[in-house]
């Protein structure tokens, strides 16, 4: 299932400052934290999910392919994918760095007979990570990183 950018942030653009290190071509992503790890299940919520990021040759995203991905780990769907805009790209290889902040919809619980999306008050609670990487324009994907457990409630 696709989602398009519903919000994307970048906090911090290097192309003009550099960046705080010399990194390497292939982008390096780290978690920062979400605004909320429990939710309703079945896109009844949403919640933030922030991660910075450093790219050594500056090459991220463009306005045709997804260059983020997140995936639930329960059985490693893709849930969302995400551009990153080309007029925030710089024609010159620089290094990039930054924080992304991304809006993911809750998910459906999944019951023990593989049904799921309807209340089931005897669940309860369903629980998950976001797994997240992110890929650049020479297709040099990132590392991928974890999401703390996010719990969706079953009863509603």
């Amino acid at each position: 299932m696709r989602f398009y950018l519903l919000m994307l942030w970048i906090g911090l653009m290097s192309s003009a400052i550099g960046c705080s290190k010399k990194p390497a071509n292939e982008p390096e992503i780290k978690y920062v934290g979400v605004s909320k790890n429990f939710m309703p299940q079945n896109k009844q919520d949403s919640m933030i999910l922030e991660f910075s990021f450093i790219d050594g040759d500056g090459d991220l995203g463009n306005d045709s392919e997804d260059a983020i991905f997140v995936r639930d780990s329960r059985d490693n769907s893709l849930v969302a994918t995400y551009q990153i805009p080309q007029h925030l790209q710089s024609d010159k290889k620089k290094c990039q760095e930054g924080t992304i902040t991304l809006v993911i919809y809750s998910r459906c619980c999944v019951y023990a007979d593989s049904s799921s999306c309807y209340p089931n008050g005897n669940v309860g609670l369903d629980s998950l990570y976001y797994s997240l990487q992110m890929r650049d324009r020479a297709g040099n994907w990132s590392n991928t990183i974890q999401s703390e457990l996010i719990e969706l409630d079953c009863s509603r």
